[in-house]
């Protein structure tokens, strides 16, 4: 169980998965993607522990080489918590900043937990946008987004944030069409709307 300590953290580092010639075969979904990537980093045999925290690394040989234009990327990091705790949103992105050594990312997407027992509501959402909003500050991501919100939670925070979400993303699975509210409401606000297809 975590009890707020570091004692079942483990890190998984894959490398660039787009470099992995095995993913281009054949096109795949995120979950298949996601697995073949794992079952690759996880006959790696470089496990190190540090403060705790286990981290497997399997980077290719590739990834030393041709280190890219920071200047010509644009770096979206989507999260994706399975439970509610504070510190995971700074955890994860401190771990990316760490592995791609960059120091910061142009945009932060939350996608809110699919724990059955998690609700989305307002005062949870709070909890994960204040501490989007503390990165932000510090300079670490320039923009913040969020997935899959009602235009009720939407509109709830926009009006609450100091940093306001500047992303939404609609999953296309659930939705073929942006509803009317949340395209109005998105235009007025300078909020733009970007369709996923991430499954459930």
């Amino acid at each position: 169980m975590d009890k707020g300590g570091n004692e079942n953290r483990l890190v998984i580092e894959s490398g660039n998965t787009l470099d992995m010639s095995f993913l281009k075969r054949r096109a795949l979904t995120g979950a298949e993607e996601l697995y073949q990537a794992l079952t690759f980093v996880l006959r790696c045999k470089s496990v190190a522990s540090l403060d705790g925290i286990k981290r497997i690394t399997c980077q290719q040989k590739e990834d030393q080489k041709n280190p890219q234009d920071r200047s010509a990327l644009r770096i979206t990091l989507k999260l994706f918590p399975f439970k509610l705790r504070r510190g995971f949103i700074s955890e994860a992105l401190e771990n990316v900043l760490q592995i791609l050594q960059i120091e910061y990312v142009e945009s932060l997407v939350l996608t809110l937990p699919m724990d059955r027992d998690y609700e989305a509501t307002f005062e949870n959402i709070k909890l994960f946008w204040e501490e989007m909003q503390l990165l932000n500050k510090s300079g670490k991501t320039i923009t913040l987004g969020i997935s899959d919100l009602t235009h009720e939670l939407l509109q709830e925070l926009y009006d609450w944030a100091e940093v306001k979400p500047r992303t939404l993303q609609i999953n296309l699975a659930n939705c073929c069409v942006v509803p009317p509210e949340i395209r109005e409401f998105a235009e007025e606000n300078h909020i733009q709307i970007l369709t996923h297809t991430d499954e459930q």
